[in-house]
């Protein structure tokens, strides 16, 4: 069983292949390999609308004659200067078109509950959101000013706005990382979603190097660490990505023994 996962993230991607090793007899396949780095428009409402925007997307891309034409799908920015200027091969192409079984893609998002659950659909660029955001707190791991695929200004915003918040957040700073994952069936053009989470608490300080995005501050009380403090194995068995995708592994092994 062939698995495009509709991510550019490498990280992302990265994790999604550890969590679905063990899953037997499927090969996955990371969209950018085929396509090239490619801009998906998430302007959805919910999680799972943007989880299904960028299935269709690829679905779009898959199923094009001519994949490099713009307009292919409305949610695909055709501006993005990473991208090749062809995508698929002829061969490679055949490939993709009677090979490729599902889309798989997965939208997440960090809930503040002492924030009203922001940042949630904003997460990833809540940095860039217009809203008189304090000045920016001094953050830093180890002495560095900027680390690879931790987004800095997302943590300096966030601890502002819950500094700033102090009667909601000084003694409530539960929070949780929530994902909600779409498995596209390409044959049959229908689509499933599988919802994982993952719950803790915001510290008031970076910790730890490892991981990416908002790791650094998000303390997990069973393990007494933030998630840049755990193993990589670690993250990977525990975080909301893994709980919705292990609810994905069950449903394809599950097919595979039907």
């Amino acid at each position: 069983m062939n698995i495009l996962v509709g991510t550019g993230n490498k990280h992302k991607f990265q994790e999604i292949s550890f969590i679905m090793k063990d899953c037997h007899n499927v090969r996955l396949i990371l969209a950018d390999d085929i396509f090239g780095q490619k801009d998906i428009i998430e302007d959805g409402l919910t999680y799972k609308d943007n989880a299904l925007i960028k299935a269709e997307a690829y679905y779009a891309l898959l199923n094009a004659e001519n994949t490099a034409d713009s307009n292919i799908s409305s949610n695909i920015n055709s501006n993005n200067s990473g991208s090749s200027d062809t995508y698929v091969d002829a061969v490679a192409s055949d490939i993709i078109r009677n090979d490729i079984d599902y889309i798989i893609s997965e939208d997440t998002g960090l809930e503040v509950k002492c924030l009203n659950n922001e940042p949630g659909l904003y997460t990833a660029r809540y940095s860039e959101l217009t809203d008189g955001a304090a000045a920016t707190v001094a953050a830093n791991v180890n002495g560095k000013d900027d680390i690879a695929d931790i987004r800095i200004n997302n943590i300096n915003k966030l601890l502002n706005k819950m500094k700033a918040n102090k009667k909601d957040c000084i003694n409530g700073r539960e929070a949780k990382f929530v994902c909600w994952a779409c498995l596209y069936d390409v044959r049959n053009m229908n689509h499933m979603f599988f919802y994982g989470e993952l719950n803790g608490s915001i510290t008031e300080e970076l910790s730890g190097v490892a991981g990416f995005g908002y790791d650094p501050v998000f303390y997990v009380p069973e393990f007494s660490k933030t998630l840049a403090e755990l193993s990589e194995e670690i993250k990977n068995k525990i975080s909301h990505r893994a709980n919705a995708f292990n609810k994905v592994i069950n449903f394809i092994n599950g097919l595979c023994k039907s």
